[in-house]
This record gives structure tokens, sequence and C-alpha cells, in this order.
């Protein structure tokens, strides 16, 4: 299964961070800054490509095992696409979710990570999980015959990363807790029209087809009484 990939991961998500910050949602010890997600699509799959900043507000250090991000639970393939730290990257995936093996320090942390949705229904449904709050996330969509939809976010028109332009579904101030429920349409594949002539001839050649052997049979048939009455004879 081949799909199409995004090269510069950075520069799409500095792009996004320019278009505008989101007011800022109470402060609890972790919270979602921006949250970036890449829909793709290929024939049997769809791809996507989340790119996630975390802010640990603090003072102190967040524990190891206390920062979950949770995948969608029809998720596959879940990986990181970053790693970070000498001693190990700070979060692994385990149990369908990002979790972090070391301390997370107060401030920011960039996390990126992939997954598939093998689906190729026309359209897909998926439920986004919000573990913490998110004060700003954008969907973007390559131009082209994909859609989505979403609860809570709305159309922020497109723009340009590399020569490619992408559609943008945008929302702010999420509260934790309350999945985003994400509805991805493609066209479906073209049928296969059946043409009223051809199956006309696709019957004539089959009924001519069917006499043939009839005849077959009966000229079979008489040769077998000719033969018998001349043994008679």
């Amino acid at each position: 299964m081949r799909l199409p990939t995004v090269s510069n991961l950075s520069q799409l998500a500095g792009v996004l961070a320019l278009l505008g910050a989101a007011p800022l949602l109470a402060q609890g010890p972790v919270v979602i800054e921006h949250d970036h997600l890449i829909v793709e699509s290929g024939p049997f799959a769809l791809r996507i490509t989340d790119i996630v900043m975390v802010k640990i507000a603090g003072p102190a250090a967040l524990p190891a095992g206390q920062f979950h991000l949770q995948a969608p639970e029809r998720a596959e393939n879940l990986r990181l696409l970053t790693e970070s730290g000498q001693s190990g990257p700070p979060v692994v995936v385990s149990g369908g979710a990002l979790v972090n093996q070391i301390e997370l320090p107060p401030g920011r942390h960039q996390f990126q990570f992939q997954y598939e949705l093998v689906d190729a229904a026309p359209s897909v449904r998926v439920l986004l999980p919000r573990n913490y709050p998110t004060e700003a996330i954008d969907i973007l969509l390559p131009s082209g015959p994909l859609a989505a939809r979403a609860t809570g976010l709305h159309g922020a028109g497109s723009f340009e990363v590399e020569s490619r332009r992408f559609e943008r579904l945008t929302g702010s101030n999420l509260p934790a807790g309350r999945p985003i429920d994400l509805i991805l349409e493609r066209p479906a594949p073209p049928e296969r029209r059946r043409d009223p002539m051809a199956i006309g001839v696709m019957a004539a050649v089959a009924m001519m087809g069917a006499l043939l052997v009839l005849r077959s049979v009966w000229l079979a048939r008489r040769r077998a009484d000719g033969g018998g009455r001349a043994a008679a004879n």
C-alpha cells in the first residue's frame, strides 16, 4: 500500500503557527497548544500524521508515565516519527497511546507520530480523543477529492507549502474529554456500467451456443437411429 507523503513536517508546522494563535485556555499541568493533523488518502487506507505541541505548565516536571496522548481506537500501525533526548525518546508507543518514559520538564515539547485507518469506504468516521485541553487544532487535507467535516471545527481556506496546496479545517479552545467526531469523505470508485447492447450481444452468443449444442445432440441421435435401423434390416 503506497500513500503520498508530506516531505517537510517542520516547515508545515511552522507555517501553521503563523496562521494565528488561539486564546489561552485555563492552565493545567498539561495543555495541547497546537495539534496539526495531515490526512492523506490511499485506495484502501487513510494515513494521519499528527504534529502536536504540548506545554507542561510546571513548576515541577511531569513524572514518567503520567503523560498519555491517546490515538483513535481504529488507529493501526501507530508509530513515532521523531526522537529526542540523549537517554532515549521521551515518549514511547504503548497501548495505543504516546506515553512518557522519562520526566517531562516544564516547557514545550513537540511530538510527531503517524497511524493508518484501514478503510476503503467512501465515508470514514473517526473519533479523535482529547486527553488534554487543546488551544488550537488544524486538520489539513491536500487539495483534491478528499473532504472533511468535524464537530466544533470550521473551514479556514487553503494555503500552500512546498508547491502543495492544503485545505484547512480549524478549531480552538477544545475541552479535555470530549472527542472530535471527524468524518472523512472521498469519491467512491467508479462503478462498471453495463452496456445494454453488450449484454444483448452476449445473450445472443450464449443462445447460439446453446442451439449449436442442441443441434449436435439432435444430429448424433439421428445418426444413432439410422445406424440402428440399418442393423435391423
